[in-house]
């Protein structure tokens, strides 16, 4: 089930490792999205997951996100028979026919936008196990916690559509995908509220 801290429900965790990662081109970070990220139509998001039965994710698997305000009470059952469904959560749907469909525990939700890579989510409750779609932590909801904690992390604008902007000069900046963040501070807080991650 879904970690719930005293203040409600937040499934996410922040993990320093003590030795980088080698990256290279079969090994890339994700970026993070803002708090009030859109995801342009169109938008390919994949999830790792496994049959009904199974524990172990075996397909890479592209889905559809929903939003939270229709994934209606689908979640993970308490021992009151009462249906757990933490804040900040979205559901995902698998193509018909398809029988993967329950995420390992924190796997992420990756998206696609225009050649950027995106950790939209992370797997939390749900699943077919429990007769419903698997429900995930809303990433962008986090920013400002997540900044608060760390100002390494990297968060990336959606890149723009060469089709639909016009060419403009800008003077270069060393980072153009990011913004300042607050000092990380003892208890940052959580940005935003379920409603402010949407869909475009």
């Amino acid at each position: 089930g879904a970690y719930v801290e005293p203040g409600g429900g937040r499934d996410l965790a922040l993990l320093r490792l003590e030795t980088p990662l080698p990256l290279g081109p079969t090994l890339r970070p994700l970026c993070l999205p803002y708090s009030e990220h859109q995801r342009p139509p169109g938008t390919r998001c994949w999830a790792l997951l496994a049959p009904n039965g199974s524990s172990i994710p075996k397909e890479l698997v592209n889905v559809e996100v929903t939003l939270s305000e229709s994934c209606g009470t689908r979640g993970d059952l308490t021992d009151d028979g009462e249906v757990l469904s933490p804040p900040d959560t979205f559901c995902i749907t698998v193509p018909e026919g398809t029988s993967a469909c329950q995420p390992d525990g924190g796997s992420a939700l990756v998206c696609e936008e225009r050649g950027i890579w995106f950790l939209l989510g992370t797997a939390s409750v749900g699943g077919c196990a429990q007769g419903g779609p698997p429900l995930f932590t809303a990433t962008p909801n986090y920013e400002r916690w997540v900044a608060g904690i760390t100002r390494e992390a990297y968060f990336a604008e959606t890149p723009p559509d060469p089709r639909e902007e016009e060419e403009e000069e800008k003077e270069p900046t060393e980072n153009p995908g990011a913004r300042e963040h607050p000092k990380p501070t003892e208890n940052p807080g959580v940005g935003g509220s379920p409603n402010t991650w949407r869909q475009a």
